[in-house]
């Protein structure tokens, strides 16, 4: 997520660009959890951030909404 953040800062720089929303926003770091540039959704559903869940045993991908969905 550094790169990518990273990335985008730059591409706004750029372009002049002051919105930190456009292109898309950076992405989130927090604790244990970082997220990824991918969404998750279902039918009918509203699309969700996904993340990175480090644990001790592991990274999962993780969303607030599923818990954890399956080990990486």
């Amino acid at each position: 997520s550094e790169v990518y953040n990273k990335q985008l800062d730059e591409y706004r720089k750029l372009f002049k660009i002051r919105n930190r929303a456009h292109p898309s926003p950076n992405l989130m770091v927090k604790e244990n959890l970082i997220e990824v540039p991918f969404w998750i959704w279902r039918e009918g559903d509203q699309r969700r951030k996904i993340f990175i869940l480090r644990e001790k045993e592991g990274n999962y991908l993780y969303n607030d909404s599923y818990g954890k969905i399956f080990l990486i």
